[in-house]
């Protein structure tokens, strides 16, 4: 059950529909990228340490620690890592050489060692520092944003790096769908790429409910991770709304289908919000994977809950997912509005007891009641006669519109077409009557 803005098929900004049992959470990871790093795993040989001359041999072997802010241990090699903890700090410890000819024969030298320091307050970290013997040693940290993200399926969606990273030292972009890897087109040394579902260079409208990676390669090895986008159509474009007015004023049974012009794509959600439109107050929200095959190209569907009458607005989204809306989520790009429609109230049922006359010799059975109603234009009336505290029954029932069965009796078929009825040939006793519509609602 879940919110939304103003009109806009594209809109961008989402209000959060706080029903708690909806709420999208996701647990934050980490990703750091460390290549060319240079350092001993053992003494055993390594021919970057000889010199021609002089000539060296390994004496220390060195380490790579990448640690958290209190110097607990969480990777000891290069690599690409995605961690449940935030790195604080990677060491680069390269060993020791020992000069084995020359005038420094028996002294050692360091093969050097880095740190790099990962701010706690930057969500992106990239440094590359120089190297004499290899290639420069390089780090690359995202926090990395578990949100369910949709490519705009009207516009384009821009896919950016972190500004930390220069652009000169952004190589190109990858994409990655059903399992092929590509390179994307004209995106060298950029810090951003435009994809549109009718723009790529890959048919991503063949491709709706299915799932592609971007990513971007840097100079030393270095890449970001993959970074996935739902491949979405747009909301289904609305068709008509049919409402169901409350059975009689005091229930509350009103209701209507939300009635849109196409079906929903395997994996799609279809999400409706429902306002009180007189103040824009939260009524509920509901949300269908299925619908309703009306015919003529239409699909329908039924809000669950019962309604009562007053004037409504809906706004709707399609999604591919399920359960509710995060509040911090922008990819909820589709967002169609309806106009306000409006559950009526039928009139009142209401009666009055206008006249009455007792019978005017013992068990002529003359005695009658008059009785004046309001009702719904276009519902009948019946009302119900009890005497002595017993309910009278007529024509086989105990609600009637008319008494005798001669069309010719005063008060036949009197509240089927009018208001006014005669409950005539009514001996001595004490009577109560009540009155309903041919909805069976009652007069309060």
């Amino acid at each position: 059950m879940k919110n939304f803005h103003q009109q806009s098929m594209k809109n961008r900004i989402l209000l959060f529909i706080f029903f708690s049992l909806y709420l999208i959470g996701y647990g934050q990871t980490y990703y750091v990228s460390v290549k060319n790093t240079l350092y001993y795993q053992n003494t055993g040989g390594a021919s970057y340490c000889y010199r021609s001359n002089p000539a060296s041999v390994p004496s220390g072997a060195g380490y790579l620690r990448l640690e958290d802010k209190n110097g607990v241990v969480l990777q000891t090699t290069d690599g690409d890592f995605t961690l449940n903890t935030r790195p604080a700090k990677f060491i680069e410890n390269s060993g020791n050489c020992r000069w084995i000819e020359g005038s420094n024969r028996g002294s050692t030298y360091s093969l050097g060692g880095y740190t790099f320091t990962i701010p706690e307050n930057q969500n992106a970290y990239y440094e590359v520092k120089p190297f004499q013997i290899a290639a420069p040693s390089a780090i690359y940290f995202e926090a990395v944003n578990n949100s369910p993200r949709e490519l705009n399926c009207t516009g384009e969606t821009v896919i950016s790096a972190p500004t930390v990273v220069p652009i000169a030292d952004i190589i190109e972009w990858e994409y990655s769908l059903n399992s092929t890897v590509g390179i994307v087109n004209n995106s060298q040394n950029k810090r951003s790429i435009s994809v549109g579902l009718d723009s790529f260079q890959v048919n991503l409208r063949a491709n709706i409910g299915k799932t592609i990676f971007f990513r971007f390669k840097m100079k030393n090895g270095i890449q970001s991770p993959f970074k996935g986008y739902t491949i979405v159509s747009c909301s289904p474009e609305f068709h008509s709304i049919n409402k169901t007015d409350t059975t009689c004023n005091y229930t509350v049974d009103g209701g209507f289908k939300l009635n849109v012009k196409r079906s929903l794509n395997a994996g799609e959600e279809l999400v409706i919000t429902l306002y009180d439109a007189n103040n824009n107050a939260l009524v509920g929200q509901e949300f269908t994977t299925s619908l309703m095959n009306n015919g003529g190209g239409n699909y329908g569907y039924s809000w669950a809950s019962n309604l009562d009458g007053g004037s409504y607005s809906v706004k709707y989204q399609s999604h591919n997912g399920s359960g509710g809306i995060n509040p911090n989520d922008s990819s909820w790009n589709s967002l169609n509005s309806v106009g306000t429609f409006e559950i009526k109230k039928p009139q009142a049922v209401n009666f009055s007891i206008t006249n009455s006359s007792d019978e005017n010799c013992f068990e002529v059975n003359d005695g009658y009641i008059d009785v004046s109603a309001t009702r719904e234009p276009g519902r009948s009336l019946f009302f119900q006669l009890t005497k002595n505290g017993t309910v009278q029954v007529f024509n086989g029932s105990n609600w009637a519109n008319y008494i005798g069965t001669n069309p010719n009796d005063n008060g036949y078929n009197a509240f089927t077409s009018t208001t006014t009825t005669r409950i005539n040939k009514l001996g001595k006793g004490t009577y109560r009557v009540k009155v309903r519509d041919s909805k069976k609602c009652n007069a309060k």
